[in-house]
């Protein structure tokens, strides 16, 4: 049995089926990239855990066909080019971790290549990314413009 074929099965199971339903409930039944909510629908996995039912919810979205292509087709490009451009920088670990920490915090990343391409901008100026940074931290949680 090819891969593509079990993991076809897999999203026809119950267990799947009530996550993913959860899963658009919590985003309202509208894409939580452009807002559609007229589009078919699908959930997105940030990451896997497992079965596709084993994935924690915080790394799940409801997105659109047209938008959950577009992460198909670019997310893992822009990763790259991000985890580049912080090594070629070679940032103290502390450094990268509090970057981390603070994406981590946020509800909801939109726009994959322009958070890269800011990011980018940020590494090639270390006034200005020290400035954006620090700022960034200073918000509390409800208070991030994000």
């Amino acid at each position: 049995m090819s891969y593509k074929k079990n993991y076809s099965e897999k999203l026809r199971d119950p267990r799947w089926q009530k996550l993913r339903l959860e899963v658009m409930q919590r985003d309202n039944f509208c894409c939580q990239d452009c807002g559609n909510n007229e589009a078919t629908l699908n959930v997105h996995h940030f990451e896997y855990h497992g079965d596709p039912w084993d994935t924690p919810t915080d790394f799940l979205i409801t997105l659109c066909e047209n938008c959950h292509k577009v992460e198909g087709l670019h997310r893992e490009r822009v990763e790259k080019e991000l985890l580049t451009a912080l090594r070629k920088k070679r940032l103290p670990w502390h450094a990268v971790s509090s970057l981390a920490e603070g994406f981590n915090g946020l509800k909801i990343i939109h726009g994959t290549e322009v958070m890269a391409s800011i990011i980018s901008d940020f590494l090639q100026n270390d006034i200005k990314m020290s400035k954006i940074v620090e700022d960034f931290f200073k918000f509390e949680d409800e208070d991030k413009p994000f």
